[in-house]
């Protein structure tokens, strides 16, 4: 055999040998098999999932604590209210249910040892009455009187018949007394009762 024809049977032999290494096909030609990849079967990135991730819900603050009232600090004391402003002959009652019931003033002429000051030439008495309904005893005591006639301030009369009594007033007990000022005839008698924590009402109308 000479070199030509060596050489071609073994090219021939690489060949067939080639060619067994493919798919056969129906017309006996070969063919190499090729994988299909499906989209599914390939894991995607999270930045590619089409899914947005699931928010964690936020973290709810706690409530605040209110602060405890300290047993050891007073509360505030809470403010009086306002005196009251009756006619004569009229009843005041008090925020501790103390009443005080007027009369309706009477010209009176003061004895010889009365203490009077202003020079008045004319003066009236009214009788006033303390009903203590409250649950504690009131000291009347602690009355004192202030008045004004017109445009000017009046002072109590003292003598033995009439002044601010030094009693103590029992609950469900009463106590009446006398009260008598200089005037100004037709001008308004003003007359303010007060105690040391301040005033309680004030009587006001004109007088004849």
């Amino acid at each position: 055999m000479n070199n030509k024809t060596l050489a071609l049977v073994l090219g021939t032999g690489l060949l067939l040998s080639a060619c067994s290494e493919g798919t056969t096909t129906n017309d006996g030609g070969s063919a190499v098999q090729e994988t299909a990849v499906d989209e599914q079967d390939v894991p995607r990135s999270s930045s590619e999932s089409s899914e947005p991730a699931a928010e964690k819900p936020a973290a709810e603050e706690p409530a605040a604590e209110e602060p405890e009232s300290d047993p050891d600090v007073a509360p505030e004391d809470e403010p009086a209210e306002e005196a009251g402003t009756v006619a004569w002959g009229k009843t005041y009652t008090s925020p501790t249910k103390r009443k005080i019931v007027s009369g309706v003033p009477q010209p009176w002429t003061p004895n010889e040892y009365a203490i009077t000051e202003g020079g008045w030439k004319k003066y009236v008495k009214v009788t006033l009455t303390l009903v203590n309904d409250a649950n504690e005893p009131f000291d009347s005591s602690e009355l004192t009187a202030a008045g004004t006639s017109g445009d000017r301030a009046t002072e109590p009369v003292f003598d033995d018949s009439v002044g601010t009594p030094d009693r103590t007033v029992l609950p469900g007990r009463k106590l009446s007394f006398d009260l008598a000022f200089g005037y100004e005839p037709g001008a308004p008698l003003t007359v303010e009762l007060s105690t040391f924590d301040g005033p309680i009402v004030t009587f006001d109308g004109v007088v004849r």
